[in-house]
């Protein structure tokens, strides 16, 4: 996707892998295994106000073309 000039993001971060949740309450990884493969696995597709929809279609056909 970075090639074809999208970016992708992370927008989910485990709680329990914050700086404040870590110190607050002793949290460490491992702790909540769903939590952190999903978010080793995930990204946020572009969504953004002027997104417009030939750069959808763009979007899309990539995505499709990576998961043939």
């Amino acid at each position: 996707m970075l090639k074809a000039n999208v970016n992708l993001q992370v927008h989910y971060i485990p709680i329990h892998l914050q700086k404040y949740y870590k110190k607050k309450y002793g949290f460490k990884k491992g702790d909540f295994k769903n939590a952190e493969n999903f978010y080793k696995n995930e990204v946020s597709l572009p969504i953004y106000y002027n997104l417009n929809k030939l750069d959808q279609l763009r979007v899309i056909k990539l995505i499709r073309k990576i998961l043939k």
